[in-house]
């Protein structure tokens, strides 16, 4: 998707990015919603994740050794209780995803006791499907730590709670990183991306 060697072509791809983002927003905005459990607010949300997660993705610098046994790029969607929310973002995510950097991309869906258990796991991300408390968090954040991956939550106070990376909903859309998160994980992201991102004090 994005050519770390141009870096030209990299900050272009922010800005659209991020106009994107707006985009999705306004058409979001004027339809209805598909998941009546959410708030139109949260909806809004994931949508705009959901956009925003491969692109992130796409920008760890040490993607290439993150590519499971079959050497694809193996992405987790994990739920607290709603597996089949779980599942419908899994679908969605995949319909729009086939491939990041020209490998093969396999999403996911997982409960957060599957995914902290899945050791033989190579993931290179995570998206959270639901809003987890603290404590339901504290595992999964373990587990994107020891295998340093991306956790990615669209939900506000996200940040407050341990994710690495987030959104923050105001006049405007941005990115937002915990940069604490991304240490302890040792995750490196592109630093005109760190640049471009909010950051989470």
């Amino acid at each position: 998707m994005i050519s770390l060697n141009a870096i030209p072509s990299l900050k272009k791809r922010f800005v659209c990015i991020l106009f994107g983002c707006l985009a999705v927003l306004f058409f979001l905005a004027m339809s209805p919603l598909k998941a009546d459990h959410l708030s139109e607010d949260l909806d809004r949300r994931v949508n705009i994740g959901l956009t925003l997660f491969p692109n992130i993705i796409s920008i760890d610098l040490d993607l290439a050794r993150k590519l499971d046994s079959s050497g694809s790029l193996l992405l987790f969607v994990v739920y607290d209780h709603d597996q089949e929310y779980g599942e419908e973002l899994r679908l969605r995510l995949e319909d729009q995803l086939a491939t990041i950097h020209n490998k093969k991309v396999t999403v996911v869906a997982l409960s957060a006791q599957q995914a902290a258990e899945s050791n033989a796991a190579q993931p290179c991300g995570i998206f959270l499907a639901e809003n987890f408390s603290g404590q339901g968090l504290l595992p999964i954040i373990a587990y994107a730590a020891k295998k340093q991956c991306i956790l990615f939550s669209p939900y506000p106070k996200a940040m407050d709670r341990g994710v690495m990376v987030g959104l923050q909903v105001t006049s405007r859309i941005q990115p937002i990183v915990n940069l604490a998160g991304l240490q302890k994980a040792m995750v490196r992201l592109h630093k005109l991306f760190l640049q471009s991102a909010v950051r989470h004090e």
